[in-house]
C-alpha cells in the first residue's frame, strides 16, 4: 500500500503500537468493539487501560459480522474497534476484500477509529500480500499496527504504527511512555 513515511511511528513490537493506538483513540470508561473470539492480549490491553470490550460475532472465514456490528453501533457508543482482518488469531481467517470495504464504510459513516492488528502480514502464500483495511481508508480512521517479530526475528522487537489522522497523539504517547525505541544490540 502507498505509505507516507512521515506517518510511520516505530515502536517496540506490535504490542506497543496497539497500546499506543488504543490510548490515542479511547479513554478509561470507553467501549471498544473486538472480534469474538479475539486474541487475549487485546482484551488485556483494553482492561488495563480501564476501558470496556464489547464482543462482535465473528465468522470463522469471513471475519467480523458487519450487520451485528451495525446493530451494536446503533445501540451503544463505540469509541474504537480492534480487528485482525488478515490471519486472525485465533481463527486464522483472511477477511475478503469486499468485507473489508464494508467494514470501512460502516466505520467511516460513524467516524469510529479502527486499530488494525496486522502482525502476521508476512505469513501469506501467493503472489500478492492481502489487502489491509488501510487500503480502504478514506478518512484516516485506520491505525495500522504491525511488526517483523513474527517473520524476521522476534528478538529485534521492531514494530510500527501507521495511525492516520491520529499520528500526533500516537507520537506524543510514544514520547511520554517510552521516549525512544532501543537500538539493536550485538
Amino acid at each position: 500500500m502507498p505509505v507516507d513515511p512521515e506517518e510511520i511511528v516505530i515502536t517496540v513490537g506490535a504490542t506497543e503500537a496497539i497500546n499506543l493506538s488504543l490510548q490515542a483513540v479511547a479513554k478509561p470508561g470507553d467501549t471498544v468493539a473486538v472480534e469474538s473470539p479475539t486474541y487475549y492480549a487485546m482484551l488485556h490491553a483494553i482492561e488495563r487501560l480501564g476501558m470496556r470490550a464489547i464482543e462482535v460475532l465473528t465468522h470463522p472465514a469471513d471475519g467480523i459480522d458487519i450487520d451485528a456490528f451495525a446493530q451494536i453501533i446503533a445501540t451503544r457508543k463505540i469509541a474504537a474497534c480492534m480487528v485482525m482482518p488478515n490471519f486472525q488469531n485465533p481463527l486464522g481467517f483472511q477477511m475478503p476484500d469486499a468485507r473489508k470495504q464494508q467494514l470501512m464504510t460502516l466505520l467511516t459513516l460513524h467516524d469510529i477509529p479502527v486499530i488494525e492488528n496486522d502482525v502476521y502480514h508476512e505469513l501469506y502464500f501467493g503472489d500478492a500480500r492481502p489487502s489491509s483495511l488501510k487500503n480502504f481508508d478514506t478518512a484516516g480512521l485506520v491505525l495500522h499496527c504491525a511488526s517483523f517479530s513474527k517473520s524476521l526475528a522476534a528478538s529485534y522487537r521492531i514494530g510500527w504504527a501507521m495511525p492516520g489522522r491520529y499520528r500526533a497523539q500516537v507520537e506524543k504517547l510514544k514520547f511520554l511512555n517510552t521516549l525512544t525505541t532501543p537500538s539493536c544490540r550485538k
